[in-house]
């Protein structure tokens, strides 16, 4: 029985060293190819000499599987159709198309779905986001996406805003959760393998990116690798996301109009009040609202209406005096601050620039009307907002058909003619005798009659415009709806 065990020692021995060469044979091969770095077969082979002297059949078989779970992981990133991107060689190729992409987008968000498509061929996401940082807010923001925005915990509130993805960027560091068991909501894709990575450049959070799948255990540790990778160009994109808004917010002029921003014109209003109110001059501001413009974009298009509001920006900064500033004040809204000036006065200038507004012609021949509000410094309000708000409720405007073809437009409808004069002007928007700078779209005193054009309340004996009979002082629903072809 010794004898048998003492050969059975032996023979296991031999096997052993003869399994010890051939690792060693593999290691060498594993190293020449660049499978493993020198450094790690340095370490391996150390390892397998000290398991083969100290006769600890135990380490070398420890050894061997470490190396061979390397080698297994090398052949599974190179076999073409195992992982979407191929090996290595394709990741570099990926992020040379991403570099590409950063030079050649011009808006941030594009260049971020670029980004984000090109990921996929690294990483098999179902749904993919990037959140944006916005440090005046203090807030994660969604900026692109891929297949849908994907987030855990969308409801729950954190410090940086909504969503798991302010708990990531809080954290600052990268999550992958491989089989979530949350049970999906009725209509809602199921989300069953989810990972989230801060987006952090020269050590400042500018974004997080989400990426999930409906299936379990689709992203491991390398997937999680890539994300990180990628990082640094996302956050570059992200960089000129923030940069951009922040030139926005304190740019002097719209880009688009040309106008001053309704911040700038804050500023300039702030100066403009404190001056009237050493020296009393008058200050009226004029609001100006395009007339049916949602129509206009559905119509024409929004780079035929972004054409037509940058030809009205140049046209109003045109029509009034240099001391003047114009402002936009929303997307379809411009505001006329007129210093030195009363409320008659701004009556008198409001009405000439409505109607060199409807008489122009827009780029590719089209028309624009202005539905026009008055509110005085300081009756109406001490400072812009103020201003505005009270303007804009004295701003009732009607739909204008016509889809601004340079077609004459119908007569508008009971109710959105001018009042005539009677009364006295208080400063809060109403002209001297009670017109509302409005195109006379809010009467005072009683309801029109059906089918009639006589408006009851004091009024008695004046005809709307749609009578031909007569015509009001302020004669902006005319302006609005008269236009001709050849104006």
């Amino acid at each position: 029985m010794a004898r048998r065990n003492g050969r059975g020692s032996k023979s296991l021995a031999e096997t052993i060293t003869q399994f010890e060469r051939s690792e060693l044979r593999l290691l060498r091969s594993a190293s020449r190819a660049q499978i493993v770095s020198q450094r790690e077969a340095e370490r391996l082979e150390e390892r397998f000499s000290q398991s083969s002297s100290q006769k600890r059949s135990s380490d070398v078989l420890a050894a061997a599987i470490h190396l061979n779970k390397l080698v297994a992981a090398s052949l599974r990133e190179a076999a073409p159709g195992d992982r979407p991107g191929g090996g290595r060689e394709a990741e570099f190729e990926v992020l040379a198309e991403m570099a590409t992409v950063l030079r050649a987008e011009a808006r941030p968000a594009d260049g971020l779905v670029r980004l984000l498509t090109l990921l996929g061929q690294l990483v098999p996401y179902a749904r993919a986001a990037v959140f944006v940082f916005d440090s005046q807010k203090g807030q994660l923001e969604p900026l692109a996406a891929v297949g849908g925005f994907v987030d855990l915990i969308e409801g729950v509130e954190f410090e940086l805003g909504s969503g798991f993805s302010s708990w990531i960027a809080k954290r600052r560091k990268p999550t992958l959760l491989t089989d979530l068991q949350r049970p999906a909501a009725e209509g809602e894709i199921p989300l069953r393998c989810f990972m989230s990575v801060p987006v952090i450049v020269h050590g400042d959070l500018v974004g997080v990116v989400n990426l999930g799948h409906s299936e379990p255990r689709v992203f491991d540790e390398d997937h999680l690798r890539l994300v990180n990778a990628v990082a640094p160009l996302l956050g570059a994109t992200l960089t000129r996301e923030v940069a951009e808004r922040l030139l926005a917010e304190n740019a002097a002029h719209d880009p688009l109009t040309e106008v001053l921003t309704a911040k700038q014109l804050d500023r300039r209003m702030y100066e403009e009040t404190d001056r009237s109110r050493r020296h009393g001059d008058p200050l009226t501001l004029v609001l100006l609202k395009v007339a049916g413009y949602e129509d206009f974009v559905a119509a024409h298009g929004l780079a035929t209406a972004d054409a037509a509001l940058r030809e009205l920006g140049r046209l109003l900064n045109s029509s009034v005096r240099c001391a003047d500033p114009v402002g936009r004040v929303g997307v379809d809204e411009f505001a006329l601050l007129l210093v030195h000036t009363t409320t008659p006065e701004a009556r008198a200038a409001a009405e000439r620039v409505a109607e060199t507004v409807g008489r122009h012609s827009f780029p590719r021949r089209k028309r624009l009307h202005v539905h026009a509000a008055i509110a005085t410094f300081p009756e109406g309000g001490n400072d812009l907002a103020e201003l505005l708000a009270s303007a804009r409720r004295r701003l009732v405007v009607p739909s204008v058909p016509g889809g601004g073809d340079g077609k004459r437009s119908p007569a508008p409808e009971p109710g959105f003619a001018p009042r005539p004069a009677r009364g006295s002007a208080d400063g809060g928007g109403e002209f001297p005798g009670g017109d509302e700078l409005s195109g006379g779209d809010e009467l005072r005193g009683g309801d029109e009659r059906p089918g009639g054009d006589v408006f009851p309340g004091g009024d008695e004996g004046v005809e709307s415009p749609r009578s031909g009979a007569g015509r009001p002082p302020w004669p902006l629903a005319d302006t609005f709806s008269d236009q001709d072809d050849d104006a």
